[in-house]
């Protein structure tokens, strides 16, 4: 298959999915209960990708992977039998593109854009230099794999990464549910009222991966209306080693709760060789989101994101580098947290 190396990624051009994908040769349904087994056909010239069950566990949905594309497959547990959902065209390059709404009837997916066009084409002489600034800063420099080397190839990134959120039922009927952009996450709220998108935007480098890149954390309805723009990342360009990045990070919504989002914040610059009390606090924000509100505090590095209990509780640990010491700690919403484990690595 054909490949690109563009911002730490590897894309199959002619699927626009990865390269190379995982996927599946034979796949059967089994009822726990009689421990009946019923081969699942696959579709001819397809290869099955990793399935998503739906919240009712009804359903399941799979990326297929064709030559030239990736459908969307479902299986219902009812009848089982893997069907194709009409018109849909998924884009992998950068994700996993599908998401289950709460109500087991929709997906939250990423889709190929309607009308983006041809791939762009290699310019036949150079444009004019390239050019890399320096800011005079000390920062780590390590590694990477296939990143970016012109500007075409930040084109090509855009033309392969940029897709199209919609609320897709189960007959195919899509509604756009965001603008056109290079997603790397979309999530729906437990509620099904609201979706959580992060979306990387410019300036891009060449001397780091897309996971570096700036990114815009922001919380939608499901009709594309910005509700809250909860941060907006520059390149992170200057994580100490060992360290992380600055501002919100691990950002996703409380599960067993309506829409209630969390997120880590490092409070010591994201440098684990700066002497502070606490390292990591947990930031929560209830539906409208403009009024975040601290949780708790570890006083060494998360370890994880967190696990949180039906009666609000949170299982959390962190992580002391040096003495490679980990604690596990249970948190009540009241602020009470309770040493219940810990151990050298």
């Amino acid at each position: 298959a054909p490949m690109r190396r563009l911002a730490g990624l590897r894309i199959n051009p002619a699927n626009n999915g990865p390269r190379p994908a995982t996927h599946y040769r034979r796949a059967e349904l089994i009822d726990l209960a009689t421990l009946r087994r019923t081969p699942l056909p696959l579709p001819p010239g397809g290869r099955l990708g990793s399935p998503q069950w739906s919240p009712d566990s009804a359903r399941a949905a799979f990326p297929v992977y064709f030559d030239d594309r990736i459908e969307l497959f479902l299986l219902e547990t009812a009848r089982p039998a893997l069907r194709a959902v009409p018109s849909v065209r998924l884009n992998a390059a950068y994700t996993d593109p599908i998401e289950w709404m709460p109500d087991s009837r929709r997906l939250l997916l990423l889709l190929i854009p309607a009308k983006r066009g041809t791939p762009p084409v290699a310019p036949a002489v150079p444009t004019g230099p390239e050019i890399q600034e320096s800011f005079g800063k000390a920062t780590p420099a390590p590694t990477y794999q296939d990143l970016l080397k012109s500007e075409y190839d930040e084109k090509l990134f855009d033309y392969y990464c940029s897709s199209q959120p919609a609320l897709v039922d189960l007959s195919g009927r899509a509604v756009a549910a965001a603008t056109p952009g290079i997603y790397s996450s979309a999530r729906p709220s437990p509620d099904g009222n609201y979706l959580l998108t992060q979306r990387l935007h410019r300036p891009y480098s060449w001397v780091l991966p897309a996971t570096r890149f700036p990114v815009a954390i922001e919380v939608r309805r499901t009709d594309g209306a910005l509700v809250r723009q909860l941060a907006t990342l520059p390149l992170a360009d200057r994580i100490p080693l060992d360290g992380v990045r600055t501002g919100p990070r691990s950002v996703n919504w409380a599960a067993g709760q309506p829409a209630t989002l969390q997120w880590w914040e490092a409070m010591d610059g994201g440098n684990p060789k700066e002497t502070v009390p606490h390292r990591d606090r947990l930031m929560i924000a209830t539906a409208p989101f403009d009024a975040p509100r601290e949780f708790t505090k570890l006083e060494q590095r998360l370890q994880g994101s967190g696990q949180w209990t039906s009666d609000g509780r949170l299982w959390v640990s962190d992580y002391e580098r040096r003495s490679r010491r980990q604690r596990t700690f249970l948190v009540s919403p009241g602020g009470e947290t309770k040493e219940i484990l810990a151990r050298n690595q």
